[in-house]
């Protein structure tokens, strides 16, 4: 029975079944392919009267992200400055300022004076320090209270420029706050000074 057929034939058969099967994979797989390709050559083709091809845009137009306003400088008000209500709350802020108030009083009045150029840098010291403090709190939950006092000589000399400022004693404050919550002894502010003035 295969004496029949000759290589030719044969040949002739694989070449066939060949392209039939791919013919069949790129019509199966790739048709919007093929698609594309015959509408851009068909665009390509066509020349509108400015004598330019029409040109088709990869990528389109681009849009605003979602929940973004563009707006120019024109569309923006802001409220007129009102310096009598200013005046009020300078002269609140003199009239609470009080240690007993703690951290939150001393630092609104502070932030409703005008710094001077070291006091900014001064603000930034004492964010520095009370990081240092909760590490310092965090670490030594069950130490004793020499180790404790030890440790925070050594910190306090870091920040000698805070122990010469008039915000010490919110400092100091957050300090006994802390201690009480953190610490298995009670530390007392005779304990802060003597650390600080060494």
């Amino acid at each position: 029975m295969m004496a029949q057929f000759t290589w030719q034939h044969f040949i002739l058969f694989i070449l066939s079944a060949g392209l039939l099967y791919y013919l069949i994979i790129l019509i199966l797989f790739f048709r919007k392919d093929i698609q594309l390709r015959f509408i851009r050559k068909m665009d390509d083709q066509h020349i509108d009267p400015g004598g330019r091809s029409a040109e088709r845009s990869v990528m389109g137009a681009a849009m605003e992200q979602k929940g973004q306003l563009t707006s120019t400088a024109e569309e923006l008000y802001f409220a007129p400055a009102d310096e009598d209500r200013e005046v009020d709350q300078l002269e609140d802020a003199e009239q609470d300022d009080e240690l007993s108030n703690g951290l939150a009083s001393e630092l609104t009045t502070t932030s409703q004076k005008p710094l001077p150029a070291t006091d900014d840098l001064l603000l930034g010291n004492i964010a520095d320090l009370l990081q240092d403090l909760k590490t310092l709190f965090s670490m030594s939950g069950e130490a004793v209270r020499e180790e404790f006092i030890s440790l925070f000589m050594l910190l306090s000399s870091k920040y000698q420029n805070v122990a010469k400022s008039h915000l010490i004693e919110v400092v100091n404050l957050f300090i006994l706050d802390q201690s009480k919550a953190n610490l298995s002894f009670t530390l007392t502010r005779e304990d802060l000074e003597q650390c600080w003035s060494s």
